[in-house]
């Protein structure tokens, strides 16, 4: 908090300062144009008047409506950061279906009526949970067709993300998803990428397998995790402009399972093979080794 007070006060400044600069320079253009316009006070003759005095008012357009509306959206994004100055936020974007909401409620150990079921997008809007001085924003799905309007109640979020958490699966991952990644590097935000390990274990027998064997999955030769992993970095690199952030693979569902039932006799066994843990001290780092940096990062960034 005490290095975004810093910071904030820099990007007013240079705020201020660019749109007195501009202000002063429209105005010079409406003068320059009142005078080309007037045939006796310029040397100007004809058709080349005609020409500048047309150039000298489409600069004047463009200052009045393009530059002005996306200083709004500077102050926009300043004011937002205001707001959460005093917070850590950490934002989970991902494709619809990926398991965000689950994430969520795993975390915060409530909002399982947000939890989808089959094809159906449940999140439909930002949702916000406060724990202390962190924020945890669980968001809709993003680069999926037909999903316009989450896409832009997800990016309306992310000048608020000190650290954003994508979040993707093992079952589908389609390049689409990735795009996001490019907003991403233009407005400064760091990335750790969180990937769900798909697999079914709602019956017994598949659970005790797991249980009995939970570092399989997570193998990262090339029949498992490794074509994954090697799938991520190279969009990543193509959209991001490297890959150099952390990739955590943890079983969603696990951790789900011994969440909503914390007495059955295998939810400990559950939680530990879920990986869930790895994931915490991914974001613990995150907060306590790179915060200040990102802090500035996001700020400026954005």
């Amino acid at each position: 908090a005490k290095v975004a007070g810093v910071d904030l006060k820099v990007v007013e400044g240079a705020l201020d300062s660019m749109c007195r600069a501009l202000e002063d320079c429209r105005d010079k253009l409406h003068r320059a144009a009142l005078l080309a316009d007037e045939p006796a006070s310029t040397h100007l003759k004809g058709k080349h008047r005609k020409d500048v005095l047309k150039v000298l008012q489409d600069c004047r357009l463009v200052m009045d409506r393009e530059i002005q509306q996306q200083i709004l959206g500077l102050q926009n994004a300043l004011n937002r950061k205001k707001r959460t100055a005093k917070k850590y936020t950490i934002v989970f974007v991902g494709r619809s279906k990926v398991g965000k909401s689950t994430l969520h409620a795993v975390l915060t150990r409530g909002g399982w009526d947000a939890i989808g079921v089959g094809r159906q997008r449940t999140t439909r809007m930002n949702r916000i949970y406060e724990w202390k001085k962190i924020r945890m924003i669980d968001t809709p799905g993003v680069g999926v067709p037909g999903a316009e309007a989450d896409e832009s109640i997800t990016y309306s979020v992310l000048d608020e993300a000190d650290l954003v958490c994508f979040v993707m699966d093992t079952i589908n991952q389609q390049e689409a998803e990735f795009a996001l990644l490019q907003h991403l590097k233009s407005t400064g935000k760091p990335v750790v990428i969180l990937l769900n390990v798909r697999k079914d274990l709602s019956a017994p027998a598949r659970r005790r397998d797991f249980l009995n064997c939970p570092d399989g999955i997570f193998s990262l030769d090339d029949q498992n995790l490794g074509w994954h992993f090697a799938r991520i970095r190279e969009y990543a690199c193509r959209y991001y402009g490297n890959a150099f952030f952390d990739i955590i693979p943890a079983q969603f569902m696990a951790a789900r399972m011994a969440i909503e039932d914390p007495n059955h006799p295998d939810s400990a066994a559950l939680y530990h093979a879920s990986r869930i843990n790895d994931f915490l001290d991914i974001l613990r780092c995150a907060i306590i080794d790179h915060g200040t940096i990102r802090r500035s990062q996001t700020v400026l960034g954005s």
